[in-house]
């Protein structure tokens, strides 16, 4: 058994070992290349006829191209017109105005390019002429006539033209029915009553500069019958008789192919003749005279295209260009002849040098070709599976390469190496972005740009771009995004957003809560420093040895002038009693003056809750008010944050000023909050002479309060969200207390604003209340009388205090006398 199975084994390594033999002949080294030559020579044939076959179709792709190009760019302008026409089906008459609205709304120099002018033409009889004439003239066409003005048995004359600039008001009132061609293809019009088309003119709107050949577009209107409908839809034979004018458009032959065609588009080259043969004097377009191709280059392809457009015969004469054998490059060829030629020569080498280490290199070339191929693979797999749009681009600005998402997000062809990536950007060339990348640090730049997909639809595209070189030649890499849904989700963001600040602003119990909490904490915090001022005062009082003193007297009562003349002791008692004296009543002074502001706090809390519930029930308590008082009052419950932090405080006011009649509570508190505010600015700012000033005058009919500081400011990004609902700068704040005072500044037909100048400047809020006058005055109200229980309290405490005051100052003095 194992010897049968050795006998084909040996016969086999005996059969390789001859082949090898065979191949290490230099003989056969020799045969190898020249049979390899000769396949190389005929690979290289087949490539170079695969080549000019492709070149071929993609020629006449492109010639197809263009024709239909030209086809359907005209059959949309022809729609334009049919618009136009049913314009006029669809109204008893349209006015001058309608017209324009019209072709406004057409936007023909955006969409419709080439159209130099759409326009009515109307027939004119000679008995009609001067009725006509006299008509237009009335409605402020003073120079109105109908041109030429030689006599003719019948007129036209273009009555409406759009847009009605100076070029085309070169041919308002002309009669296009006295020219030859003009007038054939207007005849042919109502003959038929379908649209025609003119043969080559030269406009009457072209000046001496930049002079095109043109034609003309008709479209017959006709009188309509019993029924209402026109004559063409009944299928009668028209008229002139029935004729009512004509919608046409003026083209002018160079701008409009540069609208049909692209600019990009220089493989071939084209000529229109306006006749069924290509003869010069019948030349209407050469795209040499537009895009400056080398017309002096030898074409390898040239086509001749008829075509029929509503009455006329064009004749389209195609050629190559070089560009269209750059564009795609006859690479396939001379890799096989390049490629071709370095194989036999290596594999001669290789059989004449190292045959014997032939089978050794064919494993290291498997091993290499399976290791190509997983990288490509792995690679290719990458590109195919990346959620993102990739391309590559060569120095030429031309696709090189280009993954699924990325032939989906730009419509590219299947045939797309070559294709120029300007034809996927809007308003924007690829030129510019490599420039921008170039100059950008690292070879990296991001953008974002109006990207096409296809030749209609347009959107916002994210681009990441890098350069890298291959082979000796600069590649850009791109990576591409499409921002339609990102935007689209963000601008419903924002509409939920707003809804949401909607929402909560209309919250209107939480807010008048949040508005009487926040009025009333920045009160207390003012009653606590007064109350721990008095509370400091009474323990200070002179009165620790005031006890042993009264004692030392009535131990001395029996002889007490002799004691006071005599003794020591007795001697310093009445220089230590005035001392105790004039210590109580300065700190009886002080004690009250804060308990005067305290009782003024205590009375703005009840009137911050009275106000609140007014509100809730429509009712504000408006009264006469002193705008100096009003600002005096904001200071003194803002008194505790101001001394806490040694903040200085000045005030202006101008002389004379008037009183106003307004909500005192609701001034107050908005001027509360802004020394607040003030005062926390220049806290965070830890300023070296932080300082507040506080200024009311007049202006106009309005008192205008104003609180500066040179606190951290404001950034000029957030000026414009300083008083929304929740915003706000510092980070203990609840964006209530701004939000709240331009609310109650609205309620009083007031204004509140803010200026900065910028983070570290400082800061001005500006509050305007307009001086309402009340609707009935009555003869005391010129006299500011307490309008409020709560108001009242306050006088009387007032008064109570002063007179009490008084009384202790009094009875100091008295007693002062007594010792003396």
């Amino acid at each position: 058994m194992n010897a049968s199975l050795r006998k084909p084994k040996t016969f086999l390594m005996r059969g390789v070992r001859r082949i090898v033999g065979l191949l290490e002949h230099s003989v056969a080294a020799w045969t190898i290349l020249a049979v390899s030559l000769l396949l190389t020579f005929g690979a290289w044939l087949i490539s170079n006829r695969m080549y000019k076959k492709q070149m071929q179709d993609r020629f006449a792709f492109r010639v197809s191209r263009v024709v239909e190009s030209i086809e359907e760019r005209l059959l949309e302008y022809e729609q334009v017109l049919r618009g136009g026409v049913g314009l006029y089906a669809a109204s008893d008459s349209v006015s001058r105005t309608e017209w324009k609205s019209y072709v406004d709304n057409c936007e023909i120099s955006k969409y419709f390019p080439g159209i130099q002018g759409m326009g009515v033409a109307v027939p004119v009889t000679p008995n009609e002429k001067l009725q006509h004439e006299a008509a237009i003239r009335k409605e402020g066409f003073e120079d109105y006539h109908i041109r030429p003005t030689t006599a003719r048995d019948f007129y036209t004359s273009i009555v409406y033209l759009e847009p009605f600039d100076w070029r085309n008001q070169r041919a308002f009132g002309y009669d296009m029915y006295s020219n030859p061609i003009r007038r054939e293809s207007m005849d042919r019009a109502i003959e038929t009553g379908q649209p025609s088309m003119s043969g080559m003119v030269t406009l009457v709107q072209e000046t001496e500069t930049d002079v095109q050949r043109g034609w003309l577009f008709y479209l017959p209107m006709f009188k309509k019958s019993a029924q209402g409908e026109s004559l063409t839809n009944k299928r009668t034979s028209p008229s002139r008789e029935n004729l009512t004018g004509f919608v046409y458009a003026a083209f002018r032959a160079e701008d409009l192919m540069k609208g049909i065609l692209n600019a990009d588009d220089n493989d071939v080259k084209f000529e229109i003749f306006d006749s069924n043969q290509p003869e010069k004097d019948q030349l209407l377009f050469d795209s040499d005279e537009v895009c400056h191709l080398d017309s002096g280059a030898k074409s390898a392809f040239s086509s001749e295209v008829n075509m029929s457009i509503r009455g006329r015969e064009w004749t389209l004469f195609f050629e190559s260009c070089p560009a269209l054998f750059v564009a795609s490059g006859n690479h396939q060829s001379s890799f096989v002849a390049f490629g071709g030629l370095t194989v036999d020569f290596l594999l001669f080498l290789v059989i004449a040098v190292i045959g014997h280490q032939k089978r050794r290199a064919v494993e290291i070339a498997d091993e290499m070709t399976k290791d190509v191929r997983a990288r490509e693979e792995l690679i290719s797999e990458i590109l195919a599976n990346a959620s993102e749009a990739i391309v590559t681009i060569d120095e030429n600005g031309c696709i090189e390469l280009a993954n699924r998402v990325a032939i989906t997000m730009f419509c590219l062809p299947d045939f797309y190496q070559g294709i120029r990536f300007d034809n996927c950007l809007e308003n924007q060339s690829w030129v510019s972005l490599a420039d921008k990348l170039e100059r950008a640090p690292d070879n990296q730049y991001k953008c974002t740009v109006d990207a096409k997909r296809g030749h209609n639809l347009s959107f916002v595209c994210r681009l990441n771009l890098a350069t890298f070189v291959a082979n000796n030649s600069t590649y850009h890499i791109l990576v591409a995004r499409d921002e339609t849904n990102r935007l689209e989700s963000d601008r419903k963001m924002a509409e939920i957003n707003g809804e949401l600040i909607k929402a909560s602003s209309t919250a209107a119990k939480v807010e008048l809560a949040n508005g009487v909490l926040h009025n009333v904490g920045n009160i207390v915090n003012s009653i606590n420093v007064s109350t721990t001022v008095i509370k400091k005062q009474v323990q200070q009082l002179s009165v620790s040895k005031l006890d042993r003193v009264c004692k030392l007297i009535a131990e001395n009562e029996t002889g007490f002038g002799e004691f006071v003349q005599n003794d020591q002791r007795g001697q310093k008692i009445p220089n230590y009693l005035l001392k105790v004296n004039d210590a109580l009543v300065d700190e009886k002074l002080k004690i009250d003056e804060e308990l005067h502001d305290l009782v003024k706090n205590v009375l703005h809390i009840k009137e911050v809750v009275t106000a609140q519930q007014s509100a809730a029930k429509s009712n504000a308590a408006i009264r006469l008010l002193s705008p100096e008082e009003l600002l005096d009052d904001a200071v003194i419950a803002n008194k505790a944050n101001l001394a806490n932090h040694d903040i200085e405080i000045t005030k202006e006011v101008q002389s004379a000023l008037p009183e106003l009649y307004s909500d005192k509570h609701k001034i107050l508190q908005i001027l509360v909050n802004l020394i607040k505010n003030a005062n926390d600015a220049l806290v965070e700012n830890q300023s070296a002479n932080p300082q507040i000033i506080t200024k009311v005058k007049r202006d106009n009919d309005s008192i205008v309060f104003e609180v500066v500081d040179n606190g951290i400011g404001i950034s000029q990004d957030k000026l414009d969200q300083i008083f929304q609902h929740g915003f706000t700068t510092k980070q203990s704040g609840h964006g209530f207390g701004l939000h709240s005072s331009v609310k109650a500044a609205t309620d009083l037909n007031g204004t509140l604003n803010v200026t900065s100048q910028g983070i570290g400047q400082g800061a001005t809020f500006r509050l305007s209340i307009p001086i309402s006058a009340p609707a009935t005055p009555s003869p005391t109200s010129t006299k500011r009388e307490p309008s409020t229980q709560s108001e009242a309290i306050q006088s009387e405490a007032i008064q109570s205090e002063a007179t009490q005051s008084e009384a202790t100052q009094s009875e100091g003095n008295t007693h002062e006398k007594a010792m003396q």
